[in-house]
């Protein structure tokens, strides 16, 4: 009558195989960030071709071979997952979500590996989008029954000032039918 239900959720125990034939339950584990690595030249076609040249930023680890490219705590402010916390799904989709926003990332790639029996080391690899593009629109227009054309030359220039900003000089122009 009130729209409500209890309901009760079990959450099993890992189970792990011993021998062929027995298992054993253990418990959930839970992982800690132990290093954050961001490497934010990354190239998809060539992805063991990354620098060895790494700089600590505020317990991130930089590995990019492009010094400067990016304001280093532009990123960090992005970034939720940090050393020492607990992984938690929520901070990393937060993350990704947060980079995505800055509309200079082709791609993110956010991925995780064990380093201990409770550790894990993040890492994020970022492909840039190209710093500076062009587009051209058009359209067609209808107004009080006159037919027309308009069209829309955009200028994107994306990180100039490496805080990840983006500047966009738009030009539109429209010709119309008169009567």
């Amino acid at each position: 009558g009130n729209y409500r239900a209890d309901v009760t959720m079990h959450i099993s125990s890992p189970v792990k195989k011993i021998n062929n034939d027995s298992t054993v339950e253990e418990n959930h584990r839970c992982y800690k960030i132990n290093n954050v690595y961001i490497n934010t030249d990354f190239n998809l076609r060539q992805p063991d071709s990354q620098s060895n040249d790494t700089i600590l930023f505020d317990d991130y680890f930089f590995i990019n071979k492009l010094s400067g490219q990016f304001k280093y705590s532009t990123l960090t402010r992005k970034i939720f997952i940090k050393k020492g916390d607990l992984f938690k799904l929520d901070k990393l989709e937060d993350t990704h979500r947060h980079l995505a926003n800055l509309q200079v990332f082709k791609f993110i790639n956010i991925n995780f590996i064990e380093t201990s029996e409770d550790k894990l080391d993040c890492i994020i690899q970022l492909t840039t989008m190209p710093k500076q593009s062009f587009s051209f629109e058009t359209e067609g227009t209808h107004s009080t029954g006159k037919l027309g054309v308009a069209g829309n030359v955009v200028y994107r220039n994306k990180n100039s000032f490496k805080g990840a900003e983006i500047i966009e000089l738009k030009l539109k122009g429209a010709l119309e039918a008169q009567s």
